[in-house]
């Protein structure tokens, strides 16, 4: 079971309250918290995301906030290398 957050460093109800593994479990016994904790973080996300993504856009920097956060995530090929 993974005792971390869906993502380290996330400050949502989810991540802050709730283990990626009881989240997945959730999801697994097909208890509805489970999709509405998936669901908050997910609204977080993309809140967070689109707040910076303007915030860059006003400063003329987002050509550099895009390369950084594409940068941050990996490949199906990089993530399959480190699952072997």
């Amino acid at each position: 079971m993974q005792k971390g957050p869906i993502e380290e460093n996330c400050i949502c109800p989810a991540c802050s309250k709730f283990s990626r593994g009881y989240i997945r479990h959730l999801v697994k016994a097909e208890e509805i918290l489970g999709l509405r904790l998936i669901t908050l973080h997910n609204l977080h996300f993309y809140l967070d995301l689109m707040t910076r993504a303007r915030g860059a856009i006003e400063n003329g920097s987002f050509n550099a906030f895009r390369k950084t956060f594409v940068g941050g995530y990996k490949t199906r090929t990089e993530l399959a290398e480190v699952n072997v």
